[in-house]
């Protein structure tokens, strides 16, 4: 395949210019240069020189209403640089929150990402007709594994879905499914994450049915976990129940041990503690039994039990006299210490929360200067990535790849990366609303 055919529609903004607020204070000398040689390159359309002489102004005056929205513009502009934009964008309207253009900034930007959201995914349908070169049908599977399993992780279930019917025989095929359930439950679709559990048949995994049954199992537990996270326990318990029948047909101990252990460590977040200790006392693998009951431990830990973790400690670390495994047998003592220095820790906190006075709580201020660093910070460091700065240069990159299965994989990671990003700048957006919003004078 050529890759040089390929060209992402690079679209250029939708809003028209516009001025940026006025600042009072005047842009020092360099700032001022290098500012004016970037309004001439923008007038001129010659974007890559704008956003090189607005870099340079923003760094001689890092809070500049005038550079933050030109750079924004410029980045906007260019194509392939939306990541940046945005940023960009963000750091404009903290520095001029009341600019007569701020809601038009604000459509700017959500036209911004929704650009990125169609560039994540033509980088996975690249990566799908890069992994159908693939002939070894182990590297095929393990592509189209990589692929499905960042599409659910972005949020795509459909084309999760469509990636994982493209993967040839492997063993961890039904577990893809298992996270695009997991997924789901995730984002609230419970009946849709259910269906797709149901899904998991003996028949996605011919050479091994323990495998399906284990990812099965797998997928009805983080379902339950969620529901019991948002307070359905009723729903939560049906999730488990489904979950230990599918482990109750599995015919190998260490993988119905597995699928055990991962439903012990989900029932006490319905309340069901006497339930999990129980299914943790039947399971016969004591590495599994170890991990069950450090799981339970850690728990009641979070709720406060601290005698009765130290009791499902004690349980866990029976269970690890008896691993023969030296390799898990440090796995498990590695987790039991770690369970008793967080037992320790908080028992710490406890006695010295009792001996002190109620604290006085601390008064939330919001600092315009912090905000616009938080965004330019992100901007400065997304930009030294080719993907996020030059997105037709990175495609470019692969042209003298001839292995499709590399080829595959750098798109792969290189969609992740975008949407990974994207939820950066909109976690970073949420955070900043919430200081702004409880700011106290």
């Amino acid at each position: 395949m050529v890759w040089s055919v390929f060209l992402l529609v690079l679209s250029l903004s939708l809003m028209c210019p516009v001025q940026a607020q006025s600042t009072t204070t005047p842009l020092p000398p360099e700032a001022q240069e290098a500012y004016e040689r970037g309004y001439a390159a923008a007038e001129q359309g010659e974007w890559g020189l704008a956003i090189k002489y607005f870099s340079e102004a923003q760094k001689a005056a890092p809070e500049s209403p005038e550079v933050l929205f030109n750079l924004a513009f410029a980045c906007s502009n260019a194509g392939g640089r939306d990541i940046l934009a945005i940023a960009w964008y963000r750091a404009y309207l903290a520095a001029a929150p009341d600019a007569p253009n701020a809601a038009e900034v604000r459509k700017e930007i959500i036209n911004r990402e929704v650009k990125v959201e169609a560039n994540i995914n033509e980088l996975f349908r690249l990566a799908k007709d890069a992994a159908a070169e693939i002939t070894y049908d182990h590297y095929k599977s393990e592509a189209y594994i990589e692929i499905a399993t960042k599409q659910a992780e972005t949020g795509d279930i459909a084309g999760a879905k469509d990636s994982a019917t493209e993967i040839p025989e492997h063993r961890d095929k039904p577990w893809v499914y298992s996270k695009i359930a997991e997924v789901q439950a995730e984002t609230g679709d419970i009946a849709g994450a259910r269906d797709t559990a149901a899904g998991i048949t003996d028949n996605i995994y011919k050479s091994n049915k323990s495998e399906n049954r284990r990812a099965k199992s797998n997928a009805y537990s983080k379902i339950a976990k969620k529901q019991a996270e948002t307070g359905d326990i009723a729903g939560a318990r049906e999730s488990l129940a489904l979950a230990k029948k599918v482990a109750e047909s599995m015919k190998d101990d260490d993988d119905k041990s597995s699928a055990y252990e991962t439903i012990a460590a989900v029932q006490p977040f319905t309340g069901d503690i006497a339930g999990a200790r129980d299914t943790a006392e039947n399971i016969r693998s004591d590495y599994y039994k170890s991990e069950a009951y450090s799981n339970i431990a850690r728990y009641q830990v979070k709720t406060g039990d601290i005698a009765s973790a130290r009791e499902s400690l004690a349980l866990a670390k029976k269970a690890a006299a008896g691993i023969t495994d030296n390799i898990r047998k440090s796995g498990a003592y590695e987790r039991i210490v770690k369970t008793q220095a967080t037992i320790d820790i908080v028992s710490a906190r406890e006695t010295a929360t009792a001996r002190a006075n109620e604290p006085t709580p601390a008064k939330v201020k919001y600092e315009a200067s912090a905000e616009i660093k938080s965004w330019t910070g992100l901007a400065i460091t997304y930009r030294q990535k080719q993907l996020f700065r030059d997105i037709q240069g990175f495609l470019k990159s692969l042209n003298g790849d001839k292995n499709p299965r590399d080829v595959a994989k750098n798109l792969t990671k290189a969609a992740g990366n975008m949407a990974d990003a994207l939820k950066e700048l909109q976690d970073n957006e949420v955070k900043w609303s919430e200081l702004r919003a409880k700011s106290t004078p």
